[in-house]
């Protein structure tokens, strides 16, 4: 049996289908390439900001990188590649849940190989299209919408909420 609550979530869910179906197109409009990721990552500390999240965005550090012993050797220094990080205060005492996700994709490829373009989220049937739909920013719509509803549902928690989306997933792993 589901309590008050969690029905109150679930139909802000199914009542806001087309709000998420949104959101997740707006992610895959951006042509986030490993390295091209500065402008989906501006695009999201704005929608966490406007949600009341406290988010802090950096560059990952490629110096200090070099010494992490699961360091990938790269050409890649990172300026105007920004992780993003949003967080939710819990009212305290709880343990804490962290969701992070990737916002690079990788290449297109000939984009007369694309059916649907590539940054186009074309809705057919019930299936969406576009580069990164399930790799992963639907992975990150998804943690980006259940902590904007749990926060419309006044759900407070007692542990913190962190949202990180990062870069360099898809070639090299060192932004994550």
């Amino acid at each position: 049996m589901k309590t008050d609550r969690e029905e109150e979530v679930l139909n802000l869910i199914e009542k806001k289908r087309n709000h998420i179906i949104d959101f997740l197109k707006e992610l895959i409009s951006f042509p986030s390439e490993t390295g091209n990721e500065a402008e989906i990552q501006r695009f999201i500390a704005g929608r966490l900001e406007t949600m009341g999240l406290t988010v802090d965005a950096w560059e990952p550090d490629h110096e200090a990188l070099k010494k992490h012993p699961a360091y990938v050797p790269t050409d890649r220094d990172y300026t105007d590649c920004p992780n993003v990080v949003g967080i939710y205060k819990g009212t305290g005492n709880g343990k804490s849940l962290l969701f992070n996700g990737h916002v690079d994709v990788i290449p297109e490829g000939p984009l007369d190989a694309w059916e649907h373009q590539p940054w186009s989220g074309d809705i057919v049937g019930d299936r969406l299209y576009g580069r990164g739909t399930s790799d992963m920013k639907s992975g990150l719509a998804a943690m980006t919408m259940a902590m904007e509803f749990l926060m419309k549902a006044g759900i407070k928690l007692k542990g913190d909420v962190i949202l990180e989306y990062v870069v360099d997933e898809e070639q090299t792993g060192n932004g994550t």
